[in-house]
């Protein structure tokens, strides 16, 4: 328990924080991923696109890299600075690219209703949160007084 000191109590919260947030993203993107591919193989229309597949592999991809800089964020590793910005980075691209599949449904819909378009809002509403603590995320682990606490 001695790095735990090192460590510093924010931090060992944002990182179990992380550990479960990306647990939990890979397993929903992993999901959907395979969703649409045997969806594909199989001739059953899924509601995955296959934007939404490759938007699917950005965030496993995402949630690995976050996973494994948190990892040695933990044990205080200079490692980690490098795989939490690129993770954060991908989580960025992919909630700005969860953008296109809403918005493209809603027009493509002929009779859209109101509530067509307040889902659609929901949707981008919460890929502007995910931007915002992604970038959060970033900036915590760029900042120079955490790349000093490395080793």
């Amino acid at each position: 328990m001695g790095n735990s000191k090192e460590r510093g109590w924010l931090l060992t919260v944002i990182l179990i924080l992380l550990f479960i947030i990306t647990i939990s993203l890979f397993c929903w993107w992993g999901f959907l991923s395979i969703d649409y591919l045997l969806g594909k193989a199989t001739g059953i229309d899924s509601e995955t696109t296959v934007f939404g597949f490759l938007v699917g592999i950005i965030g496993i991809i995402s949630s690995v890299f976050i996973f494994t800089g948190a990892a040695y964020a933990w044990t205080l590793n200079s490692r980690a600075s490098f795989w939490l910005l690129y993770g954060s980075i991908g989580f960025i691209i992919k909630n700005i690219a969860e953008f296109i599949d809403p918005i493209r449904g809603l027009i493509s819909i002929e009779n859209a209703t109101a509530l067509d378009v307040n889902l659609t809002a929901g949707i981008i509403t919460a890929s502007f949160f995910n931007i915002a603590f992604w970038t959060a995320i970033l900036i915590f682990f760029n900042r120079k007084s955490f790349k000093q606490r490395l080793s």
